[in-house]
């Protein structure tokens, strides 16, 4: 810069800033490509996103970077649905939201390698949605005068008892009899429980 000064026009002052400028640049880069992967070693992949990132601003043609961008892009878009799903354990009584999870799974099969904290995430989502898709028996029972039925299931007609085998959700199950008032009751069917019992008589005269 001081040669410049004094020889504004000096070619040699000119290429000897660019070789600077460059090699300050190639340090900043290998900088941030250290960074970007070593984040990735602890799975903060939207931070190794960021570096990435940063090295395309000053080399958009570096395919480290544009690679490690895709890839640290992906991680965390499938790693962050997995724990919005973890963290609301009840989205999965959704039939829509249980088939999203189940192809955010086989998507998150497919990545590799898996870092520690992605295969927790995966193996405990796995899990729910193997949980949720099991059937659970709902044994309901009456007194062969009520007439009964169940929200999106049907009408199950007179019975002292009858059993169903239903996928975790809410289910409304509905008794009706001449004469007597309708009783009504909200069942909650949770993933993984155990046998559920209701009891759905109409006792009240009218």
């Amino acid at each position: 810069l001081k040669a410049k000064s004094l020889k504004p026009g000096a070619r040699e002052a000119k290429e000897a800033l660019a070789r600077v400028d460059n090699a300050v640049r190639g340090i900043r880069i290998k900088t941030l490509i250290q960074k970007a992967q070593a984040a990735e070693q602890v799975e903060d992949w939207r931070s190794a996103g960021g570096h990435y990132a940063n090295v395309l601003k000053l080399d958009s043609g570096n395919e480290i970077a544009q690679q490690g961008k895709e890839r640290a892009h992906k991680y965390n878009r499938i790693f962050e649905k997995m724990q919005r799903f973890l963290n609301q354990p009840d989205a999965l009584t959704s039939s829509k939201n249980l088939e999203i999870a189940a192809t955010l799974v086989s998507e998150a099969q497919t990545i590799n390698p898996k870092g520690t904290k992605f295969t927790q995430a995966l193996e405990e989502l796995e899990q729910r949605v193997v949980a949720a898709r099991r059937p659970v028996r709902l044994i309901i029972t009456s007194d062969n005068q009520t007439q009964v039925d169940v929200y999106r299931i049907g009408r199950l007609g007179r019975f002292s008892q009858k059993e169903l085998d239903l996928k975790p959700g809410e289910y409304t199950v509905v008794g009706y009899r001449d004469g007597y008032q309708d009783v009504r009751q909200q069942v909650i069917i949770d993933p993984g429980q155990e046998n559920l019992r209701v009891t759905i008589i109409c006792k009240v005269k009218v």
